[in-house]
């Protein structure tokens, strides 16, 4: 309908030149990180390195594509009901069997044959504490744990100098004590 099929893309050209500014400057530690805190949480401390960001964005965004966009915003104007893609009625009909499209089961989660962990970074701006409690609720309590990190926001996970320690630290210890 809009003519194109992928959003958040830059060409590549472009992106680098950006990663290339941002990686000669100080630019790093203003405009752009408010602009990246303020859709993603804001962290007490910067867990970014000011010399990495200018790689960093030289890859990101990293794109998605138009539906999986609108997708998202009908989940959120379902109140967070997880549907599947609407693609109107007709289409709707044709692929679902139903005007309406039908919504996700989750119930298969309670019965995974294997621990599950969950990470929630308390400073997180996407995932907030209704919805990671709803996915909680989705697992069998005896197979399920869960872990907050407190000054951790959306990207820290992926982007933080810090994440070997704070996560996947974290993840090592668990494994090895479930394998002993």
């Amino acid at each position: 309908m809009l003519g194109f099929n992928k959003i958040l893309v830059l060409p590549k050209v472009l992106s680098r030149a950006v990663g290339v500014l941002l990686y000669n400057s100080g630019f790093h530690s203003s405009l752009m990180m408010g602009f990246i805190r303020l859709l993603c949480g804001f962290s007490v401390r910067n867990k970014i390195p000011a010399e990495l960001f200018g790689v960093i964005i030289t890859h990101e965004p990293g794109g998605s594509s138009v539906n999986n966009a609108l997708h998202w915003v009908q989940c959120y104007r379902q109140g967070g009901v997880m549907k599947k893609f609407n693609f109107g009625k007709n289409t709707n009909l044709v692929i679902y069997g139903r005007e309406d499209p039908p919504s996700y089961s989750l119930d298969h989660l309670k019965e995974l044959p294997f621990n599950t962990y969950l990470f929630r970074g308390l400073k997180d701006a996407v995932m907030n504490d209704i919805d990671f409690k709803r996915l909680v609720d989705k697992f069998g309590e005896e197979r399920i744990s869960t872990y907050e990190i407190p000054d951790y926001n959306h990207l820290d996970y992926v982007w933080s100098e810090s994440a070997h320690h704070d996560i996947y630290g974290l993840i090592s210890e668990i494994v090895e004590k479930g394998s002993n």
